[in-house]
């Protein structure tokens, strides 16, 4: 008597949030539940050599179902380049202040950051796709969901646009070219109350999706919250020059 068929077994499957970090041919492959440090003397040695490099720069984890780079060092910023174009700048941490972070949130981004004329660039790809209904969202044209990725009313749309628009000119611009509110409201035919309200509002959404530093202030600190809100929303293309009035 025959015996039953035995079944091919399963192909092998890859884990849908694999990280695999590239330097000099120095390949590490992450799941969630592990992270790797980075540094002059970290899990991942970058140059030992390099005194003015610290001992640990960076960490790479896993959380809210995203992989994540958190900027430790107190003097070097990092920058992440998306194969797409998307580009986010990770500024040093303050003293007493929480790390800043970043999301990967394109399948392969380019981690870089420079130290004592030295330039350092460590190749990250995640396995995950974009979920079917975030690629939906963007060939609509709303923002891809995630984190720190909010569908974007039309008129929180034209505030970032109008706060953004030196930036999306010239990538180059720094914090001192944007826009005062005053400026921006009176660009966009808005009053006042009405733009400061609607900054704030928007402010709080994207907190509550994950972004940090967007917290209300006056003088430099008003400035800081415009920066980041323009930082976070041209890197993650939340806006893009697109949107820019012809």
């Amino acid at each position: 008597m025959m015996g039953s068929p035995v079944a091919d077994p399963p192909p092998e499957v890859m884990d849908p949030h694999l990280l695999t970090v590239d330097f000099l041919d120095d390949v590490r492959e992450l799941t969630p539940g592990q992270d790797l440090t980075f540094g002059r003397a970290a899990d991942l040695v970058v140059d030992e050599g390099n005194r003015y490099l610290h001992r640990i720069l960076g960490r790479l984890v896993f959380h809210d179902g995203l992989w994540w780079v958190e900027n430790l060092g107190a003097q070097i910023e990092l920058s992440l380049l998306g194969a797409d174009g998307t580009s986010v700048t990770l500024p040093a941490r303050a003293e007493g202040a929480p790390p800043s972070v970043a999301p990967l949130s394109v399948e392969v981004m380019t981690l870089g950051f420079g130290v004592a004329g030295a330039r350092y660039e460590v190749e990250l790809r995640v396995s995950v796709a974009a979920p079917p209904e975030a690629a939906a969202a963007a060939e609509e044209g709303a923002a891809t969901l995630g984190y720190g990725r909010i569908v974007l009313t039309d008129e929180e749309r034209q505030l970032l646009v109008a706060l953004a628009e030196p930036v999306l000119r010239d990538v180059s611009a720094r914090a001192e070219s944007l826009p005062t509110n005053r400026e921006a409201a009176r660009s966009l035919g808005w009053t006042q109350p009405k733009f400061n309200r609607k900054l704030d509002y928007l402010c709080i959404r994207l907190t509550k999706a994950g972004v940090r530093g967007l917290q209300g202030g006056r003088g430099d600190e008003a400035l800081n919250r415009r920066w980041r809100l323009v930082e976070h929303a041209v890197g993650t293309r939340l806006v893009t020059a697109s949107d820019l009035p012809s």
